[in-house]
């Protein structure tokens, strides 16, 4: 099987840009991966040893591509690299040599060990590269032939944890598959609706999956277990993805269906996900400050001739008719408009020293 490989990053003298790509990927495309992976503001909590991992068509090629921050920082902020293989669609083995790419990623998928030195590193086109490895073993597991079997209507949500990362090896291990699954492990709801626009997502894990599950391509709501209880539908709270971080770790629970000001970009887990959806964050509007809704209920109250009046208006508008009676010397009408009369009653209401 041949393949060529996909690097985007930045240095300090270049800003991000794909300093290694495949030779049919154009620039098009390249933004399109950039702009896919800008859905994720927090990289902060992705290691090399531990990467979000994606699998998905772009162009002429099916990528499988890792995603975490460096060591490296520009302006403060941490630098990430999106970097992988990409073969040619129609190239026969890649999915043989797919459960080996993800299990041994550090090594397999690491085109910046490739560069001497990235900050001096030039855009270059990747040479074309013959995969010399084994393929995985192949295996049955009865979960993933439940997947299988409601794949139109399911996808399979796996934790983003060590263990989640060995469900994903098992499933792209076994031989039922008869073309390779795309997937999106460690990733959120904006960034899988990206992707559902290139391609059918089989597989996911977003940051703060804990629990394996299988969602709805729809409405992304738990609609069964891997175990096979039906009952058993219901996710667990959210977990911190990483206890070892002092930021995660003050996170307070909340309730995997509900939004608030100032979750962070997983809040979303539980919402629409897929090539007609955006993220609920897009509907958020900060609330009108009070002194612009009483200035909005005045002018209300001036344009729209249904409001109610004060009493000060109503005597305001008696007092207007009264002198357009006056003037159209109409003495008699408050005995043949019943409006006028009434109008002056509340007018002598109001003002009772009025000479009747």
């Amino acid at each position: 099987m041949h393949y060529e490989t996909f690097l985007f990053t930045r240095n300090q003298r270049q800003d991000f840009t794909a300093f290694i790509r495949p030779a049919l990927l154009t620039n098009k495309e390249v933004s399109r991966i950039g702009g896919i992976f800008n859905y994720i503001s927090d990289i902060s909590r992705l290691t090399p040893e531990f990467p979000s991992l994606y699998c998905f068509p772009l162009g002429e090629y099916v990528m499988l591509l890792r995603h975490y921050s460096s060591d490296r920082k520009h302006a403060g902020r941490a630098i990430g690299v999106i970097e992988g293989i990409a073969v040619r669609k129609g190239e026969s083995g890649f999915l043989d040599i797919l459960p080996q790419c993800v299990q041994q990623q550090t090594s397999l998928l690491n085109v910046i060990g490739t560069v001497s030195d990235i900050e001096v590193q030039e855009t270059e086109t990747s040479a074309d590269h013959e995969w010399k490895g084994s393929s995985a073993s192949k295996t049955l597991e009865p979960f993933v032939g439940a997947f299988l079997t409601r794949r139109d209507q399911d996808r399979l949500f796996l934790p983003f944890t060590a263990g989640g990362r060995d469900m994903l090896v098992t499933t792209l291990a076994d031989r039922r598959f008869t073309l390779p699954p795309f997937f999106a492990f460690g990733t959120n709801s904006d960034v899988l609706t990206q992707l559902e626009r290139q391609a059918r997502i089989d597989i996911v894990s977003f940051f703060k999956t804990d629990r394996a599950s299988f969602r709805n391509r729809h409405t992304n709501r738990v609609s069964g277990s891997l175990d096979g209880n039906e009952d058993d539908t219901t996710p667990d709270p959210s977990m911190e993805l990483r206890a070892a971080l002092q930021d995660e770790r003050n996170l307070r629970p909340r309730a995997p269906a509900k939004t608030h000001e100032g979750d962070d970009e997983e809040a979303d887990e539980e919402t629409l996900v897929g090539s007609d959806s955006i993220s609920i964050r897009a509907f958020k509007t900060p609330k009108p400050a009070k002194a612009a809704l009483d200035a909005e209920s005045v002018d209300e109250h001036d344009e729209n001739d249904s409001t109610i009046l004060t009493m000060r208006q109503v005597r305001d508008r008696i007092r207007a008719e009264e002198a357009a009676a006056k003037q159209n010397e109409v003495e008699d009408r408050p005995a043949r408009d019943p409006i006028h009369w009434l109008l002056n009653l509340v007018s002598s209401i109001i003002s009772p020293n009025k000479p009747k």
